[in-house]
């Protein structure tokens, strides 16, 4: 009975770790782009786009820009435009903030976050949580910080991305664009 017991709590406390959540703590955000910032894409061990992305996370990713919308809906704002070009620099940000997870979002070699694409990206938003796109993005529509991002008249175009480590813990990255 005491084994159970204690296997039951060890149990709640792993799952309470997989899922605890981390925030940035300053907005990233910035009121133009340039095109002569140097893109650094080499900063994490292998290419975040070698290997497909399996259903389970691109499912993740979708519902995640539906609930972005629908909240933006609510609030009277246009929706956000998926970006194809940001979603090479989210996917990026996605595996990065996995190694390093820096709540100012400072890249893992010391760079800006938005070096990663820094003739589009204006906006970026990161976060260590839930692996349920509702929940997750419940979460991080409540944080003061992002909020401001994406509920942002400035942005236009989206792209979120989401990367699963061996632990089960779930990284999200999204990048915003507009026309600063």
């Amino acid at each position: 009975m005491l084994v159970a017991a204690i296997a039951s709590i060890l149990v709640i406390r792993k799952n309470r770790s997989r899922d605890a959540e981390v925030f940035s703590e300053v907005r990233a955000y910035r009121t133009e782009v340039s095109a002569d910032t140097e893109i650094l894409d080499d900063l994490v061990p292998g290419d975040p786009f070698a290997y497909p992305m399996d259903d389970e996370l691109r499912n993740l990713i979708s519902e995640a820009y539906d609930v972005v919308n629908a909240a933006r809906q609510e609030q009277g704002l246009k929706p956000l435009v998926w970006s194809s070009t940001l979603e090479y620099g989210a996917r990026v940000r996605a595996n990065e903030i996995a190694v390093v997870f820096d709540k100012n979002h400072v890249r893992p070699n010391g760079a800006m976050w938005f070096t990663v694409e820094p003739s589009i990206v204006l906006g970026e938003n990161i976060y260590k949580g839930y692996g349920d796109a509702s929940k997750a993005m419940e979460s991080w529509l409540s944080s003061s910080t992002d909020s401001e991002n994406f509920f942002s008249s400035d942005f236009t175009t989206v792209a979120i991305s989401v990367y699963e480590n061996n632990k089960g813990e779930h990284y999200w990255a999204a990048l915003f664009g507009g026309k600063k």
